[in-house]
């Protein structure tokens, strides 16, 4: 890796960044993040909001034209154990934290399966998905796991606290499966990274050192970001209202949570300067955005295609069905009329008659 000048910044490309889409805990607003982007000399930027992908088409439309390549991603949350398990232990009930970028279109529809899910079947606190559904759908996705929210870091922290070699094993364990459940994609580029944070938080810190050694061990590779919550570090402030309204908290109170005033999105060279010493943490970055390559059609008909079939029964020759009084029109009418018909799924290849 060259070594960087004033003039050639080194590369780098923020991959861990909540925009307003992050409701009440997320302070980057789309417009101004992509200049800001732009200012700083980047050209790539992901946006990974917090379980879920509502900003993902604005995001991409917004900064294809200006220039600035999107790379789609999530800070999922993960069930530590079955998604549909809603009972609280005590253990990061809203699920660990898990940062998931979509390498390519498959990963794109992946993540969209794994978001739907978590919503419709994980949801306890939080969107969650399990391991069961990021095995089934790990495909085409670069998954990145370090930070405090995070289940590596989870037992780490443990290990930091009580010195107990069987949560650093923990930690070891979580690492292979992740690895294992996101291997090498066919060109050998590896879809799995450690997370290295560096904001002043104490915590992080502790287990900084051995989120090194882990990788090390286990060669993995290292990623550096910051968890950008907000835009510049004069927006702390407005950021900090936002949580408060998300907290119900007064600013007043000191014994609320309060975000590190570093979680803003900070030049390639303010990252260089606190990753000085794990560059190779830095280059990841720019190769993970060179290889994030998604496109979304706008032109194409992405309705769902169903085969209609009307029931052969009693209801389909009695239109009015079990509702013979309801007045023509009427919402019970309608229900009564709509269950006469079945929507099944239709596979244009596997039934090209019916095309």
């Amino acid at each position: 890796m060259a070594t960087p000048t004033k003039t050639s910044p080194p590369p780098f490309v923020h991959l861990h960044l909540h925009s307003e889409y992050s409701l009440l805990d997320g302070g980057n607003k789309l417009n101004r993040l992509i200049q800001h982007v732009k200012d700083c000399g980047m050209d790539a930027v992901a946006v990974t909001d917090h379980g879920n992908l509502y900003g993902a088409v604005e995001f991409y439309t917004k900064a294809k034209a200006a220039g600035i390549k999107p790379i789609l991603g999530i800070e999922a949350y993960v069930a530590p154990e079955d998604r549909t398990h809603k009972q609280p232990t005590g253990i990061a009930d809203g699920g660990f934290h898990l940062v998931l970028l979509a390498e390519n279109n498959t990963g794109w529809k992946h993540l969209l399966k794994l978001s739907s899910d978590s919503f419709r079947n994980g949801f306890y606190y939080k969107p969650r998905m399990d391991k069961s559904t990021l095995t089934q759908w790990a495909d085409g996705l670069i998954a990145i796991n370090g930070h405090l929210g995070s289940s590596i870091a989870y037992h780490l922290t443990q290990y930091v606290q009580t010195g107990n070699d069987a949560h650093y094993r923990a930690a070891i364990e979580e690492a292979k499966w992740h690895a294992t459940t996101f291997q090498p994609n066919e060109n050998g580029e590896p879809r799995f990274y450690i997370e290295l944070q560096r904001h002043n938080t104490e915590e992080q810190e502790r287990i900084n050192p051995h989120l090194i050694k882990l990788a090390r061990e286990l060669d993995l590779p290292l990623v550096a970001d910051n968890d950008a919550h907000f835009l510049t570090a004069d927006d702390w402030d407005s950021h900090d209202s936002l949580c408060c309204i998300s907290m119900a908290k007064l600013k007043s109170d000191p014994s609320r949570l309060h975000y590190p005033k570093q979680l803003y999105v900070k030049s390639p060279q303010e990252m260089f300067d606190r990753f000085e010493d794990v560059p190779e943490a830095l280059e990841n970055t720019a190769k993970i955005a060179a290889r994030c390559n998604v496109t979304l059609d706008f032109d194409a008909n992405h309705a769902p295609v169903v085969q209609v079939v009307k029931r052969d029964d009693a209801l389909s020759r009695d239109p009015q069905g079990s509702a013979p009084t309801a007045p023509v029109g009427s919402t019970e009418w309608f229900e009564a009329f709509c269950r006469q018909f079945e929507l099944l799924p239709f596979d244009a290849e596997a039934n090209p008659d019916l095309d």
